[in-house]
């Protein structure tokens, strides 16, 4: 019988001991209870970047852009290459609730890449309201998103299709990262279904945490076959990286030159059979001077294909780029060699083997 009450006793002292940390974590958290997840509003991002869509138009040509650094004074706008060109005489703006287009002694070019199809102006806006991306305000949502953006995100673009005004397209990302043929040149791109259309070149992309993850530049194009069947493909639209943008911009506005200069980087798509499997291959060509090195990339490891003017051996493996160990995407690679200064050298290392170009 002693023995029973003893039991009883031991395992009511426990149930008295959980009962009082259970109290006890219930008063840290001071009664309050972790809200769950927001949920996805779309039309509380469409309120936020009103102000940073703007239309472009270059003759009878439109397309759209995007206010990406704003101090009040002037607006910076990010648009495609084969939208609004290089010559700032030629383009002109559209800002929200605007009638009228800027355009003239307002309007001058930061600088230009023909190859990544990226076109920086600067316009007079003073009180311009849009949000400054670079520099966003304390607390902001907005601003660029770093890294790859995962398939199967929601996202948005906001964009003057057909030139009729901004409109807001819904999707997702297909594709996180993919070498696409684009405006005669391969580059690292993402695949959404938000559609692209004609006038939407230039659009921001968006996803539903308020953050663009890249600048619209079209769509897949139907193709035919020699027999003149047309393949029509929907649902096939091609971002450019936000990391690629940026990248970009800020080489732009440290220089006076209108072409953005960076090493020359070039990229080629192909596929492989080994053992009845095909594969994608994809290679990386770095050219400065007469050096040049091609790489065979494969997610944070560089294997080099062929060089000249180098010393190297071909299937030498190269894991770090200025020091730097090498990223796990294509497109944050690009954006590191696009931030390298032209004239500097360019350094790829691996275990007991490196090359300068």
């Amino acid at each position: 019988m002693c023995i029973k009450r003893k039991k009883q006793l031991f395992f009511a002292v426990i149930a008295t001991v959980i009962a009082a940390i259970t109290l006890l974590l219930s008063a840290c958290d001071d009664g309050e209870v972790t809200p769950p997840p927001k949920a996805k509003d779309f039309s509380s991002v469409c309120s936020l970047y009103a102000d940073n869509v703007v239309e472009v138009a270059v003759g009878n040509t439109f397309g759209t852009g995007f206010v990406i650094s704003c101090d009040g004074q002037s607006a910076d706008i990010a648009t495609c290459y084969h939208v609004a060109g290089s010559d700032p005489g030629a383009v002109r703006f559209k800002f929200n609730g605007e009638n009228a287009f800027v355009g003239g002694e307002n309007v001058s070019l930061i600088g230009y890449d023909v190859k990544f199809d990226v076109a920086f102006y600067r316009v007079q806006k003073p009180g311009c309201k849009a949000l400054d991306l670079i520099r966003p305000a304390e607390n902001s949502v907005a601003g660029f998103r770093s890294g790859l953006t995962a398939a199967g995100t929601e996202v948005i673009v906001m964009g003057n299709s057909m030139g009729r005004g901004t409109a807001a397209f819904d999707g997702i990302v297909s594709v996180d990262e993919e070498i696409e043929l684009f405006g005669g040149y391969y580059k690292p791109l993402l695949r959404v279904t938000a559609a692209i259309d004609g006038g939407s070149s230039g659009a921001p992309v968006i996803d539903a945490d308020g953050k663009v993850i890249g600048m619209g530049v079209g769509k897949y194009k139907s193709s035919a076959d020699g027999a003149g069947n047309v393949t029509v493909v929907t649902g096939m639209n091609y971002v450019t990286p936000a990391e690629i943008v940026m990248a970009l911009y800020n080489k732009a506005v440290s220089s006076d030159a209108a072409e953005i200069g960076r090493p020359d980087v070039s990229f080629t798509r192909g596929y492989v059979t080994e053992e009845n499997v095909t594969r994608e291959e994809v290679t990386v060509k770095i050219t400065k001077g007469d050096k040049q090195a091609a790489f065979i990339w494969q997610g944070g490891i560089m294997t080099l294909k062929a060089s000249e003017g180098l010393s190297a051996e071909a299937g030498a493996e190269y894991s770090k780029f200025n020091g730097k160990s090498l990223p796990s995407s294509i497109t944050e690679l690009t954006a590191m060699i696009i931030e390298t200064d032209e004239c500097a050298e360019l350094e790829f290392s691996g275990e007991g083997v490196s090359i300068r170009l």
